[in-house]
């Protein structure tokens, strides 16, 4: 999808365990351009919004040299104008800031890494993660 989308972007913190890892909910949420084909979860001029839950310090499912990484996510929910649509990503990829920062949400097929997926969702910011690929943080306010 294209950069040119309206977000939001969110990280709260659901839940404290002490020294364990802590539950995070991202979200986003846009308006897709007049000219966004129609898919499943894409349609001409429509909001979106999506979230799930991430742990703080999540299990890495996979990462690539030093520039990304497919956390361990659920709960994912996704609403195209409105509507709930039963629909879950392939991968999430979170990107350092060298490679766009923020991360992608990828449907079926999981995107290749460093893509500009037609499948999904690619929301670049600030780095939302601290530490190595292989043993992230996430950050929570970004």
């Amino acid at each position: 999808m294209r950069r040119a989308f309206l977000l939001l972007i969110a990280f709260l913190l659901l839940s404290a365990g002490g020294l364990s890892a802590n539950t995070l909910l991202v979200t986003a949420s846009g308006t897709f351009s007049s000219t966004t084909p129609t898919s499943t979860f894409s349609a001409p001029g429509e909001s979106w919004s999506f979230s799930f839950e991430v742990d703080s310090m999540p299990v890495v499912l996979s990462s690539e040299s030093d520039l990304e990484f497919s956390p361990s996510f659920t709960d994912f929910t996704y609403t195209l104008d409105g509507s709930a649509v039963a629909i879950t990503p392939a991968n999430i990829q979170f990107y350092s800031a060298d490679d766009g920062g923020l991360l992608n949400v990828c449907f079926a097929p999981a995107c290749p890494s460093s893509s500009n997926p037609t499948n999904g969702f690619e929301l670049e910011g600030a780095q939302a993660y601290s530490g190595l690929v292989t043993s992230p943080t996430i950050n929570t306010g970004v």
